[in-house]
């Protein structure tokens, strides 16, 4: 997951946890806290893809289309953390054997 893609998971999973007058107030009261975690461009973005809709009388700012974006985002966002935590695992079960090898060498000589 590059760093757009990121962005844009934070951005949709904000949209989809808060409500639109959480936002709005957000906005009105600390914009700078509210661009920090969303540019001005990646709003935009959200916007001319239809992911968000800011002028809709729904509770939540986020559409249909975003919501599906969003799965997609989190799919490729756990597929990266499985891969991950595999590759630990995998590292840790290395050395488990290597020091289990060493401690029967020196059995054996």
């Amino acid at each position: 997951m590059n760093k757009k893609d990121k962005e844009l998971y934070h951005a949709l999973k904000f949209y989809a946890d808060t409500k639109k007058g959480e936002i709005k107030k957000l906005k009105q009261e600390n914009p700078g806290t509210f661009r920090q975690d969303i540019s001005k461009s990646i709003e935009i973005f959200l916007a001319a893809k239809g992911f968000i809709k800011m002028d809709s009388f729904e509770k939540y700012m986020i559409t249909d289309k975003g919501t599906y974006e969003l799965r997609l985002l989190q799919q490729d966002y756990f597929k990266y953390t499985t891969w991950v935590i595999s590759i630990i695992a995998l590292i840790i079960s290395i050395i488990s054997l290597i020091n289990q090898l060493d401690r029967n060498i020196f059995k054996l000589g």
